[in-house]
C-alpha cells in the first residue's frame, strides 16, 4: 500500500479528517498511523514522520526501491493536491474548468478561513451541545458566509455535492463543519445547505471518521474544557456507546 497518513484524535483533528474522508471516498488504499495527542497539544515526538511536527502528514512510497525514502507530504491542502497529481476525481475534470475552479477556491477558503467558527466550536465529535444563546456577531458571519458559499455550489453545479454529481476534495474539505453544526446545533439559512449538511455527515467516510471518533477512549482535557464553554452538554456519544 504506498500511501501512510499519520493522523490525530479522529475525536478532535478537524485537519487530519479532511484528507482520510478523501481517500475513504475515494477509494484510494492506504494505511492510518494514528498519534494520540498528549496534554498541553506541544507535539515534539511528531518530528519523527512529520516536518511540522503536526498532523495530517501523508507518506507515498513510489515504489519498492524508495520503500526507505518516501515523499513527504505535510498540511492538508498539500496533501490533496499531492493525491490530485495521482489519482482522478480529486478535483472536478479539467473538462469542468468552472467546477474545478470552485472545488479549489472553497477548499483554499476553508484552509485559510473561517476564524470564529474554528474559535468557538471546536471540534468534538462525540458531543452533542446547546448554547442557549444566538450566535455572536462574528459567527454568525462564518455560518452566513458557509450557506452562500454551499447554496452558490448547489445551484450552479447541480449537486448533491458542492461541484456537482461527485463527491470532491471540496466536499471533504468541509466534513469537519458538518460535525460542527451537529455538535452545536449550529443552524444555516438557508434549506438547501441544511440538506447539504445532513448529506455530508451521512456520507458513509465521514460516519466512519466520525463513529471511530465517538469510539476513542483517549481525551485532551483543554480541548473537552474548550468545547463547554457554559453550554449546556445535551448527549455525550462515547458514553452511550460504552454502555
Amino acid at each position: 500500500m504506498p500511501y501512510m497518513l499519520y493522523i490525530g484524535n479522529k475525536r478532535y483533528s478537524s485537519w487530519s479528517m479532511r484528507p482520510w474522508v478523501l481517500l475513504r471516498a475515494l477509494d484510494i488504499p492506504f494505511q492510518e498511523r494514528l498519534q494520540i495527542f498528549e496534554p498541553g497539544m506541544a507535539q515534539p515526538q511528531f518530528a519523527a514522520f512529520s516536518p511540522s511536527s503536526k498532523v495530517p502528514c501523508l507518506h507515498h512510497v513510489r515504489s519498492l526501491d524508495d520503500g526507505q525514502n518516501p515523499v513527504v507530504v505535510w498540511d492538508s491542502l498539500s496533501i490533496v493536491e499531492h493525491l490530485a497529481d495521482v489519482h482522478a476525481g480529486v478535483w472536478p475534470g479539467v473538462d469542468r474548468p468552472a467546477a474545478r475552479a470552485f472545488a479549489r477556491s472553497a477548499a483554499a477558503e476553508m484552509h485559510s478561513g473561517f476564524a470564529a467558527i474554528r474559535d468557538e466550536c471546536s471540534m468534538n465529535v462525540a458531543l452533542r451541545l446547546e448554547s442557549g444563546v444566538a450566535p455572536g456577531p462574528a459567527l454568525q458571519k462564518d455560518l452566513d458566509r458557509l450557506t452562500a458559499l454551499f447554496v452558490h455550489g448547489l445551484a450552479t453545479f447541480g449537486g448533491p455535492w458542492l461541484a456537482g454529481a461527485e463527491f470532491t476534495a471540496a466536499d471533504a474539505f468541509y466534513a469537519p463543519v458538518a460535525s460542527r453544526v451537529k455538535t452545536y446545533g449550529l443552524r444555516l439559512g438557508d434549506g438547501l445547505a441544511r440538506e447539504y449538511v445532513d448529506r455530508l455527515f451521512d456520507h458513509p467516510a465521514v460516519r466512519e471518521w466520525v463513529e471511530a471518533g465517538i469510539r476513542e477512549t483517549a481525551r485532551e482535557p483543554m480541548h473537552e474544557e474548550d468545547c463547554l464553554r457554559g453550554r449546556k452538554l445535551l448527549r455525550d456519544l462515547s458514553a452511550e456507546a460504552s454502555q
